[in-house]
């Protein structure tokens, strides 16, 4: 158990410049507060753009070097380093400013800043593919990836004249672009998809090939997008902490519910033909639930076997904790349990040792987390989705029909079903 007094530094460089540039800190503010939020809400929706709302008040009149563009980093001080490591970051989208108070004796000037992470321009980023692609799922993303932000001369379309670019030169063309793009970091998916040619978004192609898998995305606090695929992991995740009922805030949300449940399930590949999948005790149970999934995906059986995964997933309900606060200041956080939900907080697996009528002791993906910091509070709010929806178990619809026993590896001939 240790006490934690955050320090925490305000850093920006100018639009458009490269990341590899300085860092400048804003310095001579008398106080702070920031919100931060990142993540989604459910484990089959995409995240959205991280948002923040860095708040600076001084006691003087002045006008911070932050303008629309401006990407500013939060750093917060890491005790096991020794040094200030970034905990969130985005591009100024609006700023705005006003008095608390201002007469004879003095003021409070307050500047507030409103960040949107690097997701809100993949959102608006085109590409072009020349030739209809096919690929692993991972490959394809690589793919993506790779034809964005960058000018290539394959990304050009080539029915695109000197004319559609204007007066600019060819070797200008989108590099403001290219250090202002995330990252993409990506799990292997051997699934196979096509991409068709011509004109596309990347941020549709991205969430399409990483859902269309049963993967997950969420944001580094470096703004770096990671891409998931529990159920291809070889070893599922372990824990990365506990949270004890002494450490949870008594605000603790749990519960169960039928709107997110699907058990009638249209998978829609990459050609547009598409085929609906059924789990009839959950209709039988709990109606019909009905849901569609834009994939990329090539044959049948790919399809079968995902639609087959989802249901497990999610076709019935699971009494567990939705959301989790906790507060970062109480001492009763080591150093390394702290660090890990400071830098860390998206695509863990923890622990939640909550009461029983929010679902008990289970494990849980976080999915989504909210900071609201000031020099007096360091809360964190979590949502959770229960980890047996990410990586779900087996069924014998997702055994293919020329499987023998020894295609599950040397623990033939000990091996049972029950094993898998």
């Amino acid at each position: 158990m240790t006490d934690f007094t955050p320090a925490i530094k305000v850093y920006t460089l100018p639009p458009n410049a490269p990341h590899t540039d300085p860092l400048v800190e804003i310095t001579s503010y008398i106080d702070y507060s920031i919100n931060i939020s990142r993540g989604t809400s459910q484990y089959i929706n995409p995240p959205y753009p991280g948002q923040t709302t860095v708040t600076l008040l001084f006691d003087t009149n002045i006008i911070p070097n932050v303008q629309i563009g401006t990407w500013i980093e939060i750093h917060v001080y890491k005790a096991s380093t020794s040094a200030y490591v970034v905990m969130h970051s985005g591009y100024v989208t609006y700023r705005s400013s006003g008095y608390r108070s201002h007469g004879m004796t003095g003021y409070i000037l307050e500047w507030r800043f409103t960040l949107s992470s690097g997701i809100s321009i993949l959102q608006n980023t085109d590409w072009y593919n020349n030739t209809l692609t096919t690929a692993t799922t991972s490959t394809n993303i690589q793919n993506v990836e790779n034809a964005t932000g960058v000018f290539l001369w394959s990304t050009v379309n080539a029915s695109t004249k000197w004319q559609d670019y204007g007066p600019t030169a060819w070797n200008k063309v989108d590099t403001s672009r290219i250090s202002t793009l995330p990252n993409i970091n990506i799990d292997t998916e051997t699934s196979s998809t096509t991409l068709t040619s011509g004109f596309r978004n990347v941020w549709d192609d991205l969430t399409t090939l990483t859902y269309g898998a049963y993967g997950y995305m969420y944001e580094s606090p470096n703004g770096d997008i990671n891409v998931k695929f529990p159920q291809a992991e070889a070893v599922p995740m372990t824990s990365s902490i506990t949270l004890t009922q002494s450490m949870l805030s008594p605000d603790i949300v749990g519960g169960d519910r039928v709107d997110e449940l699907r058990n009638t399930l249209t998978i829609n590949r990459y050609d547009n033909t598409a085929a609906t999948f059924y789990d009839d005790d959950s209709i039988a149970g709990y109606g019909q639930r009905s849901g569609t999934l834009a994939t990329y995906l090539n044959t049948a059986l790919e399809v079968a076997n995902i639609s087959a995964t989802i249901l497990n997933g999610i076709a019935y309900p699971l009494l567990s904790t939705e959301k989790v606060s906790v507060n970062l200041l109480n001492p009763i956080f080591t150093n390394a349990e702290r660090e890990l939900l400071l830098y860390t907080p998206l695509g863990m697996l923890i622990t939640v040792a909550a009461p029983d009528p929010m679902g008990g002791t289970l494990e849980y993906l976080t999915i989504g987390c909210n900071f609201q910091i000031s020099k007096n509070a360091f809360i964190l709010d979590l949502q959770l989705v229960p980890y047996s929806v990410a990586r779900s178990s087996i069924n014998w619809n997702q055994v293919p029909y020329n499987y023998t026993w020894t295609s599950y590896g040397v623990a033939f001939p000990t091996q049972k079903w029950q094993d898998l």
